[in-house]
């Protein structure tokens, strides 16, 4: 949630490859696609995150601005 929190703040949404780029910038080691694309459908299932298109958003604005802080 940080790192799309991180990439939102700058626009309204990101993008799988941006979220998977910082990610693995923040952690130092490469992520594994099929576990990036678990994790961001669970965050989708529970309302944390919405896929828009191509991007992701986070729809609460109490949560976004959580996240950004």
């Amino acid at each position: 949630m940080e790192i799309v929190a991180g990439i939102t703040s700058r626009k309204n949404s990101a993008s799988w490859t941006e979220i998977k780029n910082a990610l693995e910038l923040r952690e130092g080691k490469g992520i594994d696609d099929k576990n990036l694309n678990l994790l961001l459908k669970k965050l989708v299932n529970y309302g944390f995150l919405e896929h828009v298109g191509r991007e992701y958003i986070i729809p609460d604005p109490v949560v976004r601005r959580l996240f950004q802080t």
